[in-house]
This record gives structure tokens, sequence and C-alpha cells, in this order.
């Protein structure tokens, strides 16, 4: 699975929808208190919900805070925000999109919805209970191929239950014979199987991991302090750590050296 573009609309500074193109090697790049850290924080939070590790927007390196310290201060009367990847599937490029809202009852965000866009379709989940089953179809259009269903809410806290049991056939299998909106959408999925099973194959963020650098501040003499041992989005990590793995691990130093001049030669980023 290859992701292509990196999605976040009403974060903090961020309104609306905007979109963020990912490359193998993607850099940020503008003043201070203009999102780069939000940015990182974001698609590190994302990650590793995809990769099952459920939802924690204070994870090291980064503190985000409460949904309130989150979500944009606008006039909109529902508060939300949203997070998603772009990812392509053989021809096909597909948007999965995670909405987040105030947990019920208490602070930290939730998930409130998860979309899967298609070229030619789409897909929402929403949670639900008492449902007397793992999920529901509850609102189709299979003109457009929009569909709406209703699952169970830990499916959404840990979506790899939800795909699992989405993409693994049990759900479609129940589809069959019955009413013609369900066996459209049946028929939707069954092409689209793979695609949707691949967001957690190990090829895709299951098998893989999401690591942000800090920020590279432009007065190292205020920001990094050479007696802190430990990481943090400040800025800290990056320059500190390889002052320290050159001044106590020369031969560490030295294999690294040679594979960032490496580096810097083939991408033409640097020579020395």
């Amino acid at each position: 699975m290859k992701i292509t573009q990196f999605t976040m609309e009403e974060v903090r500074c961020f309104s609306e929808r905007q979109t963020l193109e990912i490359r193998p090697l993607t850099f940020l790049v503008g003043e201070n208190s203009t999102g780069k850290t939000t940015a990182l924080a974001c698609f590190q939070v994302l990650a590793n919900y995809l990769r099952n590790e459920g939802v924690d927007f204070n994870s090291h390196p980064y503190s985000m805070g409460t949904f309130k310290d989150i979500v944009r201060n606008s006039r909109k009367k529902e508060k939300a925000f949203k997070l998603g990847v772009t990812y392509q599937h053989a021809d096909e490029l597909v948007e999965l999109t995670v909405e987040f809202l105030q947990k019920t009852g208490g602070i930290e965000p939730t998930v409130g919805s998860i979309t899967l866009t298609f070229t030619d379709g789409e897909i929402v989940f929403k949670p639900g209970s008492d449902l007397g089953v793992d999920m529901r179809l509850t609102d189709a259009d299979k003109e457009r191929n929009q569909y709406r269903i209703v699952c169970r809410p830990d499916y959404l806290e840990f979506p790899v239950l939800l795909f699992d049991r989405f993409s693994g056939g049990l759900f479609l299998d129940s589809l069959i014979g019955e009413s013609d909106e369900k066996n459209a959408l049946a028929k939707f999925l069954e092409a689209r199987r793979d695609a949707v099973g691949r967001i957690f194959q190990p090829s895709g963020p299951r098998g893989s991991s999401a690591f942000s650098m800090s920020p590279v501040r432009s007065q190292p003499k205020r920001t990094y302090d050479p007696t802190r041992e430990f990481n943090d989005p400040g800025g800290s990590d990056v320059p500190m750590l390889l002052m320290r793995t050159k001044a106590t691990q020369k031969r560490h130093w030295d294999a690294l050296k040679k594979q960032l001049v490496k580096f810097g030669k083939i991408s033409g980023l640097f020579q020395n």
C-alpha cells in the first residue's frame, strides 16, 4: 500500500480540508507556529490508530491535549475534526477519513465515523448500540454506490476488528439473498475486497511504523539544550542525537555518516 496524501480538517490552525502530498522523503517548511508540529503529530496519531494501537493524541513525543485543545476554534456549532490518508491500490486511489468527536462524558477525542471513498462510491461506518449483530446496513443509494453501515463502537476504536470482519467475507455472505440494496453493496464490496483488506496487510500500516522527526529551528543556542537527555518535538532530538552519537559512539557515527553522504549525493539534497 502506497500512501500518497495526508489530510487534516478543522485541526487547530488548519481550517476546512488541508492536503499534504506524501513522498518517500517529505519535508515540512514554515515559520514557527504555522502548524508543522501539529501536522507531524496528527500523522503519527493516525498511523498508530490504523495499526490498531487505539486513539492517543498525547503519546510520546507529542502532547496535543484534550479534544477542545485539538479542534479548531471556529463558529461551527457541532465540533469535530478529521484526519485521513489517500493510498493507491492497483489503478485506484482510495481515501480513508476518520472523524473525531469529543467522547461522551469525557474530554478526549473519540472516533465518530470512518469513511472509505473510492473512485465510484463511498462507504461510511458509524457506531451503534443494541445492534444484535456486529454491523448492519442502514442506508443505501445503489445508483451512486453510497452506503451507510452501523457497527459496534469498539470496532471504530480498534479498526482492525472492523476491517477484518468487514473484508473477511462473513459480512458479504450475510448480504447475499436479501434486499436489492444489500446485494448492490455486496457486489460493490466484492470487487474491492482486496483494496479494503490491504489497509491491514503486512505491507500496510500494521506491518510498518511512522516516525516523525522534530522541527529543526533557526536559533539552535536557544532551542537545543545539550544536557537534555530526552526527545521532544521542541527540536532536541535530531541535532543533539547526532552530536551525542559522534562523541560517544564513533563506529555508529562513521557508519551513519557514510549513509548520509550517500543519500545526499543520490538525492541531490546536499553534498557534504
